[in-house]
């Protein structure tokens, strides 16, 4: 786990406030609490917390179909599995999709307005850079910003427009993309005029992991060093 101290929490000086800036700790010029934590460890902790607790885990299962009760109530979730379909009775459930997608079917009511300048409106898929040495990007990008600027555009042109800048983890020889963020895409199935039915929820996957390696040979030829791409799952969208 990577983040600023205690001691610094809330700390409004310039300095302090400057280095934990690019080291996503410090907001509006105040150091804040904000940490960067290894994913696979907060899996493990996460994991060891709910069996500890006699959480009956259930791995794998996609959930597919809320279970509606005559009064409309959702009593459970239909989930679908390698063993089959498996149907799971509840007196409370929660939405933790991250896209609605229970509560939707369940005819809850919900906005479906989107804001394509609206960065909670975009829909990416995250992507972990190893191998890097990330204080000579922030000493690059803070001591020389003509360079950093020129360096971010000609990233843009040789990738579509589809360049962002990295963040520091939980360690400094991984780096985090979160994006390119793209707007007006659909966690569902919509229908393309030119296309016929189209899958965002695939198609924008399939077409991030291209523009992964893209956006990667052009940091290995920039930086002169040999990163890897080490891990291109973590979908991520905002409002539904």
């Amino acid at each position: 786990m990577a983040g600023p101290p205690r001691a610094d929490w809330g700390s409004a000086d310039a300095a302090t406030a400057a280095y934990w800036k690019e080291r996503t700790a410090a907001f509006h010029s105040i150091v804040a609490w904000s940490p960067t934590i290894d994913p696979e460890n907060l899996k493990l902790l996460s994991q060891e917390l709910v069996v500890g607790a006699g959480v009956h885990l259930i791995l794998h299962a996609w959930a597919s179909t809320p279970v509606i009760e005559e009064d409309g109530r959702v009593g459970g979730i239909v989930f679908e599995s390698k063993e089959g379909r498996l149907a799971i009775r509840a007196k409370v459930t929660i939405d933790c999709t991250g896209d609605g997608d229970i509560f939707h079917r369940a005819g809850a009511v919900s906005d479906s307005d989107v804001d394509e300048r609206d960065i909670h409106h975009c829909i990416n898929t995250a992507w972990l850079f190893g191998g890097v040495d990330m204080p000579r990007w922030i000493a690059f990008k803070t001591g020389d910003p003509d360079g950093f600027k020129s360096f971010m555009e000609r990233g843009r042109a040789a990738c579509g427009g589809l360049f962002e800048r990295p963040f520091v983890s939980w360690r400094y020889d991984v780096a985090l993309f979160m994006g390119p963020r793209l707007a007006g895409y659909s966690a569902i199935k919509r229908v393309s005029a030119d296309a016929g039915a189209v899958h965002d929820a695939f198609y924008l996957p399939l077409t991030n992991y291209r523009n992964h390696w893209e956006r990667s040979s052009f940091w290995r030829r920039g930086s002169g060093r040999s990163p890897q791409v080490v891990d291109s799952s973590m979908a991520r969208s905002g409002r539904v």
